[in-house]
């Protein structure tokens, strides 16, 4: 049972966002990347250490580059953002990509949906216990 409504309430507001910033008006994965970022008011170390992708994948969102990022990289966003499966799937329509039934999409549905809260460090962790690759760019850094 929760004991503080308060955090729970702010939760919610947090995922509303996190739609809201999705869902707007861009018209790339990056710029939907990048409105995150802004939603959160996070800056290129945090974001860096949240996704555990470098600094190139801070500056492609920011300045929209013209190439897609991959299922990859936007995992490692997701996951490093704490989005729900919901917003991770709407994310992931941006490059045309759906979570399937493979080893992987059950994976990655697993630790967005029912590690919500966790550190992408522990969520690695699981990935790495199935034997399948690690999240984010610079995952062997801690």
């Amino acid at each position: 049972m929760r004991t503080d409504g308060r955090m729970e309430v702010q939760e919610h507001v947090r995922r509303f966002n996190d739609r809201c910033a999705i869902r707007g008006d861009p018209q790339s994965a990056w710029q939907m990347v990048a409105g995150l970022i802004q939603q959160r008011g996070w800056k290129k170390p945090l974001f860096c250490k949240m996704t555990l992708l470098d600094d190139y994948v801070y500056d492609r969102a920011m300045s929209n580059h013209k190439l897609q990022p991959g299922t990859h990289i936007l995992m490692s966003v997701c996951a490093g953002m704490d989005l729900d499966l919901e917003s991770t799937e709407d994310v992931l329509s941006y490059i045309g990509v759906r979570l399937g039934e493979t080893k992987r999409g059950r994976a990655y549905k697993h630790i967005i949906r029912d590690m919500a809260g966790y550190s992408i460090h522990d969520r690695n962790e699981f990935l790495k216990m199935l034997g399948l690759k690690p999240l984010g760019s610079n995952s062997k850094k801690k």
